[in-house]
């Protein structure tokens, strides 16, 4: 596959074969975010789940070529902060798999767009865990 090929599967999942990037579907538990306890008051989410922000366009991190000569690998846990338009605040890494990976995956989480997260049908601004996965292929 390509490196812009992306499999039909949970809108959470960023799948990059060729390079071996994908989302770690929502691996945020032991995270130590509560329910409502994101940055900006609204509620803290995991992609995927009910009432969860998604993606409106995905942008795939790209692997970086120092990282892949080095063999690096790991899991980036970011969090984001979304207005009630789902306008992109703030990306922070809550956990790093080292610093060319995890600007990749905050390059990536930038240039993606958002449809913001609903409570009662009603969009509002919150926080979401994003985990993508960096893993070589053998």
């Amino acid at each position: 596959r390509d490196l812009h090929s992306f499999p039909t599967r949970r809108s959470s999942d960023l799948n990059l074969y060729a390079s071996g990037v994908q989302s770690s579907g929502n691996g945020a538990s032991g995270s130590g975010l509560s329910r409502f306890g994101g940055p900006g008051g609204g509620p803290a989410y995991v992609f995927g789940e009910a009432g969860a922000p998604a993606f409106l366009r995905r942008v795939a991190p790209k692997y970086p070529r120092s990282s892949l000569a080095r063999r690096e690998q790991g899991v980036v846990m970011l969090l984001l902060s979304l207005d009630r338009h789902g306008t992109l605040l703030d990306v922070s890494v809550m956990q790093s798999a080292g610093p060319r990976l995890d600007e990749a995956a905050i390059q990536a989480a930038r240039a993606s767009s958002y449809l913001p997260a609903t409570r009662n049908g009603e969009p509002h601004a919150c926080t979401v865990t994003l985990p993508i996965r960096f893993t070589l292929r053998q």
